[in-house]
């Protein structure tokens, strides 16, 4: 069934919208004494992206699906900084992923297996995999997909494939979040790239 989500998510693939400016403001957040250097409980800080100590406290208190190991916590830590900095790479790039292209993932992976939805959500259970974790890891390939066809265009594209081509753009995305200045400003939290 795994082997379906990858053809699934190529087919859901979009393009559009343009790169986001270098100067970002987003909402106030309640800790924000995070910008003023105070530790509440920040674990990585990437521009104005917090990822605190609780959410990944959290992750790692989740139910595990049948037969998967325990996670160290620094590969909780990296899992999420990944899933946050794609998320927010995908959304500068105007290639968001919502529920409804979720949804639409789930029937196509139940469809092309002969199943129903409920089938399909039954099959999971019965594998004991978590079907929000599921639908966690089917936005994550959609979404690596459509930065990965989006990044396919600034490079050579017989040197990689689509998914390297968006591994290397979130890795890049990471580096260029982790030298950005960020600041409380009268909107919330100011980046600044150096």
């Amino acid at each position: 069934m795994s082997r379906c989500i990858v053809m699934v998510a190529a087919v859901l693939l979009g393009c559009g919208g343009a790169p986001a400016e270098s100067t970002v403001a987003t909402p106030p957040r309640a800790s924000s004494g995070a910008e003023e250097g105070i530790d509440d409980g920040v674990e990585v800080r990437l521009g104005c992206t917090l990822i605190t100590r609780a959410e990944i406290d959290r992750e790692l208190a989740r139910p595990l699906d049948d037969g998967a190991e325990a996670p160290s916590r620094e590969s909780v830590r990296d899992a999420i900084v990944r899933r946050r900095v794609a998320i927010r790479l995908a959304h500068e790039l105007g290639l968001d992923v919502g529920e409804a292209d979720v949804d639409g993932a789930m029937a196509a992976v139940a469809s092309s297996n002969a199943l129903s939805i409920q089938e399909l959500r039954d099959e999971l259970a019965r594998r004991g995999m978590d079907e929000g974790r599921y639908r966690e890891g089917l936005a994550d390939r959609i979404r690596t997909l459509r930065i990965g066809s989006r990044s396919m265009s600034n490079v050579d594209p017989s040197a990689l494939d689509v998914t390297a081509a968006a591994e290397l753009a979130i890795t890049r995305r990471t580096e260029e979040l982790e030298a950005t200045r960020s600041f409380a400003g009268g909107l919330g939290c100011v980046e600044r790239s150096p």
